[in-house]
C-alpha cells in the first residue's frame, strides 16, 4: 500500500507499507510541530484504501478520538488484560519488567523467589496483592518483612486497575485504545501488558498489525541494565516481529533519550523540528543534515530519512488531510474520589435492607472497600465488617457484598461517563 504524505524534494512522496517489511516508522520533534496531525492523516488515508491488515493505536491522551473507521475501547471498561493469564515466564517477565521499568530497580533474589511463587498460585495482580498483604503481616523475619513490603508497595497502585482482571481479547480491525482515563502509572503499566501481550500472539501467528503509540518516550526508554536478552519490549517488537506482521508507528519529542536500537532499527525517519541540543546533535548526524536546518523547519516538515534508497535525508513538505483537524479537548484522569462517593448515593437511593444501608451511610466505607480492593492492610476492627480467621483478617458477608455491590457501580459510571 502506498499512503501520500506530501512533496519531498518537490516531488509527490508516498510511503510504502509493504508485507514482511521492515515497515517500523519513526516520528520525533518538539511538541506543536505537526506530529500527531502527520500520524492522523496517515492513519485516515489508511483506512479510506481499506488497509487489509489491523491497527491498534495506544493512545495516552484521547487526542485520537473519533478517528473515522476506529473502534474506541477504554481498558477497565470494555477491554481487559490479565498479565497472569500470559503464559509462563511471560507473565513472571511483565511483571518484573514493570518493576524495572516504572521504578529503575532491579528485581533481588528474594523478590523474583516470592513472586514466582505467587505468580504460579494467584489469578490476578490483585491476587498476588492480597497474599503480599497477609504475608507482610505473618513475618517475623526482617529481611523477609523488607521483600513482601517492597514488592506490595510496587504493585498495590496496580490493585486498583479494573483493566488488569481478566483477557477480553484483541479485536481485529482498527482499534482505538484511549487510556486517558487513566493516571500515569496506570497507563505504563497497561501499554507494557499490551505490548507483552501482542508480542505473544505475534509470535504465534494469532495477530498481527500496525501498532501506533503516541507519546512513545514514555514507554520506549532504555531499560535499566538492559541486554540482548532483557530488553525493551518496543525494541523487542522491531527488531524480532517484522516476519510476523506486527510493526509499529513511533511519535516522540525525543531522538537521543530513546533506545538505541530502537533508533537503529526503524527503515522510516521522520525528524520535525528539534530544539534539545543532543537531539539536534543526533539528528545532524544521523541524517547528514545541517543542524540550523533542524532547528528552524516549519510546521508541518519534516527530514526524512530512508535508509533502503539514501541515507541522505530530504525536506518533506506534508499535506495534512483537512478532515482529521479538529480542537483537541483534554481528557482528565477519572476523579475515584468522586466516582466513589457517586456510586455510595446511587446504591443508598435504591437499598431498603437496615444493615446495608448501615454500612453504606458508614464514614469507614471508603476505608473497607480499600481493604477489600487490596489498597490498604488496615480496616476499622468492626465485628460487623471484618474477622480474623486463623490469623488473616478477612470482610463479613455484609461487607463484601456492599463492596461488590460498590465495584459494580463503579463500573457502570466510568462505562456511561464515556
Amino acid at each position: 500500500m502506498k499512503i501520500y504524505l506530501g512533496k519531498l524534494g518537490g516531488r509527490p512522496y508516498y510511503l510504502n507499507l509493504e508485507p514482511y517489511e521492515n515497515n517500523n516508522t519513526l516520528i520525533v520533534g518538539q511538541a506543536g510541530t505537526g506530529k500527531t496531525l502527520f500520524m492522523k492523516s496517515i492513519l485516515y488515508r489508511i483506512v479510506e484504501q481499506r488497509f487489509n491488515e489491523n491497527i491498534l493505536i495506544l493512545d495516552f491522551t484521547g487526542e485520537y478520538s473519533g478517528l473515522s473507521g476506529f473502534t474506541t475501547l477504554f481498558p477497565g471498561v470494555n477491554f481487559f488484560i490479565n498479565p497472569l493469564q500470559l503464559p509462563f515466564p511471560m507473565n513472571r517477565d511483565t511483571l518484573f519488567y514493570f518493576i524495572r521499568y516504572v521504578f529503575g530497580r532491579e528485581v533481588t533474589p528474594i523478590q523474583y523467589y516470592i513472586l514466582s511463587e505467587m505468580i504460579g498460585k494467584c489469578e490476578s495482580i490483585r491476587d498476588i496483592i492480597s497474599s503480599l498483604r497477609d504475608e507482610l503481616g505473618r513475618a517475623r523475619d526482617e529481611g523477609w518483612r523488607n521483600a513482601y513490603s517492597s514488592i506490595y508497595n510496587r504493585l498495590m497502585p496496580l490493585g486498583e486497575m479494573d483493566a488488569i482482571s481478566k483477557i477480553t481479547g484483541i479485536p481485529n480491525g482498527y482499534v482505538h485504545l484511549n487510556l486517558s482515563h487513566m493516571g500515569d502509572q496506570q497507563q505504563t503499566f497497561f501499554s507494557i501488558i499490551t505490548l507483552h501481550y501482542l508480542y505473544y500472539l505475534a509470535k504465534y501467528g494469532e495477530y498481527s498489525a500496525v501498532i501506533v503509540i503516541d507519546e512513545a518516550e514514555r514507554i520506549a526508554l532504555p531499560l535499566p541494565g538492559a541486554n540482548r536478552i532483557d530488553r525493551n519490549i518496543v525494541t523487542k517488537i522491531i527488531d524480532e516481529l517484522r516476519k510476523y506482521g506486527l510493526f509499529v508507528f513511533l511519535i516522540s519529542h525525543t531522538l537521543q533519550g530513546l533506545d538505541d536500537e530502537i533508533r537503529n532499527n526503524v527503515r522510516n525517519l521522520f525528524v520535525f523540528r528539534l530544539q534539545n541540543p543532543r537531539d539536534v546533535e543526533y539528528a545532524s548526524k544521523i541524517l547528514f543534515t545541517k543542524p540550523l536546518m533542524i532547528q528552524t523547519l516549519p510546521k508541518f516538515t519534516a527530514m526524512h530519512r530512508d535508509p533502503y534508497k539514501t541515507y541522505i535525508a530530504e525536506r518533506l513538505d506534508i499535506e495534512i488531510e483537512p478532515r482529521i483537524v479538529r480542537k483537541f479537548i483534554p481528557q482528565k484522569p477519572f476523579d475515584f474520589n468522586k466516582i466513589f462517593e457517586e456510586a455510595r448515593r446511587r446504591l443508598l437511593l435504591k437499598t431498603i435492607d437496615k444493615d446495608e444501608r448501615e454500612l453504606l451511610e458508614n464514614p469507614q466505607l471508603r476505608q473497607i472497600y480499600d481493604f477489600y480492593r487490596n489498597r490498604t492492610i488496615n480496616i476499622p476492627r468492626d465485628p460487623r465488617y471484618c474477622k480474623e480467621i486463623n490469623g488473616k483478617i478477612v470482610l463479613t458477608n455484609i461487607a463484601e457484598k456492599i463492596c461488590r455491590k460498590i465495584e459494580k457501580e463503579i463500573q457502570n459510571i466510568i462505562k456511561y461517563s464515556q
